[in-house]
C-alpha cells in the first residue's frame, strides 16, 4: 500500500517533499497502530487460553467422592 501511495505522490506535480513526508509518516503510524492492535488481540487470546487451561486443571483435580450423581457425570464428561 505504501508503494502505491508513494507512486501516486511521485506522479503529483506538487514538488513539495513535506506533503510526501507527512503522508508517509501518517501511513507509518497507521501501520504501527494496526500491529499494536494485533499484538493486543494476540495477548487477549493467549490470556483466554490460559484461563481455560486453569479451569480444565481445576476440573481434573476435583474430588468427586462427595458429589451428587449428576455433578459426577458432568465432571466425568468434562474430563473425557
Amino acid at each position: 500500500m505504501i508503494d502505491v501511495v508513494t507512486k501516486k505522490m511521485d506522479d503529483m506535480s506538487s514538488g513539495s517533499g513535506e506533503v510526501k513526508n507527512a503522508l508517509l509518516t501518517f501511513i507509518g503510524h497507521a501501520n504501527n497502530s494496526k500491529s499494536h492492535k494485533q499484538m493486543i488481540r494476540d495477548e487477549m487470546l493467549k490470556l483466554e487460553q490460559e484461563k481455560l487451561k486453569v479451569e480444565e486443571d481445576k476440573i481434573m483435580m476435583m474430588d468427586t467422592s462427595m458429589m451428587a450423581p449428576d455433578q459426577l457425570a458432568y465432571i466425568q464428561f468434562r474430563r473425557s
